[in-house]
């Protein structure tokens, strides 16, 4: 157990990707609270960056990446170790999310897919991992790569393969780097899905019957940073329940 006051991430720095709004700006607002320096990422969202990282303080900065790109990403490592150095904590939470039917689905989507949400955390943390002797990655999978939604197959089959990347990246990459996984359920409605009936099946299929919220996930990132020191290859639902089914 981590016994450093108020402040238990003083003087560690957390690398967390797609940073700049919802999940990804309340990890980052999380993880400053609890004393770390932030490199908050972003790829397009410069303004929210920005103030994400205004709002983190503690010198937090915003860095841009498109990480579907291996240049960008080896950019991405090496500003942010000139920055703060390397960081000891690597979020992974940048992702793409969005419908695609079996019958439509079209050979772009599946890729857009796989590279945002499993190739990019991939080479980010080999990249990350090169500079860094000890140190913690979360990867921000989704209850949906382990409980498939058919209407959402290959989103389902990303996070599926950001998923088994924690369990083969945990025993790579041991003793000295932790990677644990976090599963979100429903904690932010996406867009389009506001309407009453969608809420309705939404928190219907929970089993405490509500909808969470980002700084539920949030919380369980500082958890594994904070406390989590024997735990590895983990993967930790914040779902509601939703795994076990309706």
């Amino acid at each position: 157990m981590n016994c450093n006051g108020d402040e238990p991430l003083h003087g560690r720095t957390a690398l967390v990707t797609g940073a700049a709004v919802r999940v990804g700006r309340a990890i980052a607002l999380e993880l400053a609270g609890a004393g770390a320096r932030v490199a908050v990422h972003y790829r397009s969202s410069a303004v929210a960056a920005e103030r994400t990282a205004a709002e983190c303080g503690r010198g937090a900065k915003a860095f841009r990446a498109d990480l579907r790109s291996l240049d960008e990403i080896d950019a991405l490592v090496s500003d942010v170790k000139e920055r703060f150095g390397t960081p000891s904590i690597l979020v992974n939470n940048a992702a793409v999310f969005g419908r695609t039917p079996f019958e439509t689905t079209t050979e772009e989507e599946w890729d857009r897919f796989m590279e945002v949400n499993a190739r990019g955390p991939f080479f980010l943390t080999r990249a990350w991992a090169a500079t860094a002797t000890e140190g913690l990655v979360v990867n921000i999978a989704d209850s949906a790569g382990v409980t498939i939604l058919p209407g959402y197959l290959a989103y389902s089959a990303s996070k599926a393969a950001l998923v088994a990347l924690t369990r083969g990246l945990a025993k790579v990459l041991a003793p000295s780097i932790r990677v644990n996984a976090v599963l979100p359920g429903p904690v932010l409605l996406a867009e389009g899905e506001e309407d009453r009936k969608t809420v309705e099946e939404t928190i219907r299929r929970t089993v405490l019957g509500r909808i969470g919220t980002p700084r539920d996930v949030a919380r369980a990132v500082r958890y594994l940073a904070v406390e989590g020191d024997y735990i590895t290859g983990a993967l930790l639902p914040v779902d509601g329940g939703r795994l076990l089914g309706g």
